[in-house]
């Protein structure tokens, strides 16, 4: 709901991957009903391992703070880094602080993964039978 009530599923440009060709970057999908935003970037990775992603592309050797270069970048690309992240936080507060096990298993349909656990088992019915005659 709150993804909704945020106009996540409204603005089509959230939908632009920000990554380079052949490189590593996570994917957040979200959807509701038929509606879905699909975000991929590669900047939490590249800047992971000291690189800075920028609206332009990749800065690997940058000698300016990440912050001083991010201040300077168009409205647009930090909007979308914005978006980024206060949907992973989002994301994250569902995630249950301790596990369960669990006998369920990956399902991927056209191209969709999802979890799915089994069925309930039925619980048995009770065998009545009628006493025999005296």
């Amino acid at each position: 709901m709150r993804f909704e009530n945020d106009g996540l599923f409204a603005d089509e440009k959230l939908n632009q991957s920000h990554w380079a060709p052949d490189s590593e970057f996570d994917a957040v999908l979200i959807k509701s009903g038929k509606r879905k935003v699909q975000m991929e970037s590669w900047h939490e990775l590249l800047e992971a391992r000291g690189g800075l992603d920028t609206s332009a592309g990749a800065l690997l050797a940058e000698k300016r703070p990440r912050l001083a270069v991010l201040r300077k970048e168009p409205a647009d690309y930090l909007f979308y880094r914005m978006v980024w992240s206060e949907t992973r936080t989002s994301i994250t507060t569902i995630i249950p602080s301790v596990g369960q096990p669990t006998s369920g298993s990956p399902v991927k349909n056209a191209g969709d993964l999802s979890w799915e656990e089994p069925l309930p088992a039925a619980e048995p019915k009770a065998n009545h039978r009628a006493a025999p005659p005296r």
